[in-house]
């Protein structure tokens, strides 16, 4: 029960999302769909492309997204990104994705696509390292 409370972070609509995806057996890949559906619910189709990538980084920021989204206008999804309190981690310091939303986005990723699921966590390290300060 505290792992839940931990990661949900005690907001209801995930801790619903949580307890019913205990209740029925886990990380089952039907869970994982639901957690997916009921997330993206209210996103546009472009939204919701975003988002799997940007669960990916370590923290969101222009340069971050400019290599994990090469096609699209960083500055259009960074802006889109701070105003979704519904997948954004409000105590962070730094833009990031909630913890149970990017580990549960992740994981359906993988059931569906193993290979995008590994060209993004490439993409992701790529990332981690544009954002890095030149060495002196």
């Amino acid at each position: 029960m505290a792992r839940i409370l931990d990661e949900t972070a005690g907001y209801p609509y995930l801790l619903a999302g949580e307890v019913e995806a205990e209740l029925d057996g886990g990380r089952t890949a039907l869970g994982l769909k639901g957690f997916h559906d009921r997330t993206t619910r209210w996103m546009s189709p472009t939204q919701r492309a975003w988002l799997v990538p940007l669960c990916f980084l370590d923290e969101i920021n222009e340069e971050t997204i400019a290599v994990i989204l090469p096609n699209d206008d960083p500055r259009r999804v960074l802006e889109w990104f701070k105003g979704e309190a519904s997948v954004r981690s409000p105590t962070a310091n730094k833009w990031e994705v909630l913890p149970i939303i990017r580990s549960r986005i992740c994981a359906y990723l993988k059931l569906d696509s193993p290979k995008r699921h590994r060209d993004f966590q490439e993409r992701a390290a790529k990332a981690r390292l544009a954002d890095q300060p030149p060495a002196n």
